[in-house]
């Protein structure tokens, strides 16, 4: 039922102040008829979003506008908790919801309970936001990228085993003659149980499987179908890994974000495995190279030290090694000789050394004194050595050394010089 009364309302206004309704009245009436009005009620409005703001409670509060008007919208948390995709500034959508009037401003406004974007899917608008988002982050960026090893030995296979991409990576590996070994990790690849699934067997395979290189990847399908590889734990856990690693999604024409998050993207799961038997077929090339340039450094080193042999061999101690043996013999035989006169040198410089200290030693011993006419006189029975007339007394018995025997005699008168005054002392004074 109106708020206001039909009489009231056909009234003429400009009669008296009793025709006046109030600002509430008017807002309340305006309210009512936009919930009566059943288009307005159930409406898909276009336009591009305008001052999209997310309230801390979780209501997406923008406006809709186009080159004629502008239309306020709010969105509801539980609404707003549902879109795929992140409402911007700028975005053209489509619209959904009833319009009603914001009493306290006076406004009339859209509730929306969904919202598209206009012209574009919102799985391909949500991966888009997060392709921006991480690349700003600086997730996809080439610096962070692991180079390929080398010569992969044992490669790790995340995907799903019931899938053609497995039997197309073994198959292809087992074309080498020494096969490249393959350690399957299998996963889920679609489904929402996919992104856990796959996040689980990354992280099994980086740290149980012991291998050199990762390839992750599966067939070709829709967006819908390849969304496990754009989900934003499975690119973190990706470009995580220790691993090089190698994305090989869909076919050719197929995008994911884990191409961007992998070290290197495959277009098909056969390319991945091809780009395996690349890398070893350039590294045996290389070292096929190396072995090629080692053995040519090796034979003409050979060559080189062939030809100084012969240089040297046609050379005097070489081509007759006798006359070198005649060299050093002669060379010998003049040691030889030079020792002799050294050796006779010697000993005359000893003789004439040992003739100076005889005559050194004789001229100073007792027996040449003795022969002069001297004699050593000794007391007995001690022995002790006179050199002095007071040392013997009348009637001690003395041994007096000659140069050929000696004497023992019994002193029988002392002479004595003291002070220059000569005194004696004989046997018949005691």
């Amino acid at each position: 039922m109106p708020v206001v009364d039909q009489a009231l309302l056909l009234s003429p206004l400009g009669g008296g102040s009793a025709a006046a309704l109030t600002v509430g009245q008017v807002t309340e009436h305006l309210g009512f008829v936009l919930r009566e009005d059943e288009i307005l009620q159930d409406v898909w409005v276009r336009g591009e979003i305008a001052n999209c703001t997310r309230a801390a409670s979780g209501h997406l509060y923008f406006a809709l506008k186009d080159d004629q008007a502008t239309l306020g919208c709010v969105m509801w948390r539980r609404s707003a908790q549902a879109l795929p995709f992140r409402p911007e500034t700028g975005l053209q959508v489509l619209a959904h919801g009833r319009t009603e009037v914001y009493a306290p401003r006076g406004q009339y406004q859209l509730i929306v309970d969904e919202l598209q974007p206009d012209g574009l899917g919102a799985l391909y608008l949500k991966l888009e936001q997060l392709r921006a988002r991480l690349l700003q982050e600086g997730l996809f960026a080439p610096e962070r990228k692991r180079p390929l090893p080398a010569f992969p030995r044992r490669v790790a296979v995340v995907t799903s085993l019931s899938g053609a991409a497995v039997q197309d990576i073994c198959v292809t590996l087992a074309r080498e003659a020494s096969p490249v070994e393959v350690v399957l990790t299998p996963a889920l690849v679609q489904g929402d149980a996919a992104p856990a699934s796959l996040c689980a067997a990354l992280r099994l395979a980086e740290r149980e499987a012991g291998a050199d290189l990762l390839i992750v990847g599966r067939g070709g399908g829709s967006l819908e179908d390849l969304w496990a590889f754009n989900d934003e734990a499975v690119l973190r856990t990706l470009a995580a890994l220790s691993l090089p690693t190698i994305s090989a999604v869909g076919h050719e024409t197929d995008f994911t974000l884990a191409d961007l998050a992998a070290d290197y993207r495959a277009p098909t799961p056969t390319a991945a495995a091809e780009l395996v038997l690349l890398l070893r077929a350039e590294q045996q090339e290389r070292w096929r190279d190396a072995a090629l340039r080692i053995e040519s450094q090796f034979a003409g080193r050979v060559e080189n030290a062939r030809l100084r042999w012969e240089g040297l061999s046609r050379r005097t101690p070489l081509a007759y090694p006798q006359s070198l043996l005649d060299a050093r013999r002669q060379r010998v035989d003049e040691c030889v000789a030079r020792l002799g006169r050294a050796r006779e040198y010697c000993l005359l410089r000893w003789q004439q050394r040992l003739a100076l200290a005889a005559g050194k030693l004789d001229g100073v011993s007792p027996l040449a004194t003795l022969a002069r006419g001297y004699a050593a006189v000794s007391r007995l029975p001690d022995h002790l050595p006179v050199v002095r007339a007071g040392q013997v007394h009348c009637g001690d018995v003395v041994r007096i050394r000659l140069v050929d025997g000696a004497v023992d005699a019994e002193v029988r008168d002392v002479w004595e010089e003291q002070d220059g005054e000569r005194q004696h002392s004989s046997a018949t004074d005691v």
